[in-house]
């Protein structure tokens, strides 16, 4: 679309880290699971890359994994996925907005990396998980589920997931 004039992608440009960035998230989880949920974290960054190649991002673009993050927590918690269009409106305000932050303008390229590679990773394992729960449904995991997704979510934005949606505009507070 005409929007397309202001797409300053933030590409990350440090080292690939992904198993360590993948290893840093399982830590969350209680011991016997780390090892899974590494390789379940490393496995979405591959079904990350697909969608970035898919939907014609820029790959490795900063703003594309807070993207990820924002809406694969919000498909998880609304169980419903976001539509590639407003997932790229949401992409491009995310340029903006992280153009004009000065703590990730000014941290290190290593730490912009492991930013990206995890906050895609966690977008995308909520995206992966909503549709094995879709198919095999868990009353009890669906609680878990969507609880973790609006503590995502309300962690990082600072809002009350009710207050947000995604839309043509990208991400709106209601």
């Amino acid at each position: 679309g005409s929007l397309g004039v202001f797409n300053a992608p933030l590409v990350v440009n440090g080292p690939v880290q992904l198993r360590q960035s993948a290893s840093e998230l399982a830590r969350r989880f209680p011991a016997p699971h780390r090892a899974a949920m590494t390789r379940a974290y490393e496995e979405a960054f591959g079904f990350w890359q697909k969608l970035e190649t898919q939907l014609g991002l820029v790959p490795n673009d900063a703003a594309a994994g807070v993207a990820a993050f924002i809406a694969g927590n919000y498909t998880a918690f609304m169980q419903q996925p976001v539509p590639d269009e407003d997932f790229k409106s949401l992409v491009l305000q995310m340029q903006s907005l992280l153009a004009r932050n000065p703590a990730f303008m000014q941290s290190t390229p290593a730490a912009k990396r492991a930013m990206f590679e995890q906050l895609a990773m966690v977008g995308t394992f909520m995206v992966v998980y909503r549709e094995h729960l879709n198919r095999q449904p868990s009353p009890g995991e669906e609680a878990n589920f969507r609880n973790a997704a609006r503590a995502n979510l309300e962690a990082a934005l600072g809002l009350s997931v009710e207050r947000l949606q995604i839309g043509p505009q990208g991400l709106v507070v209601r």
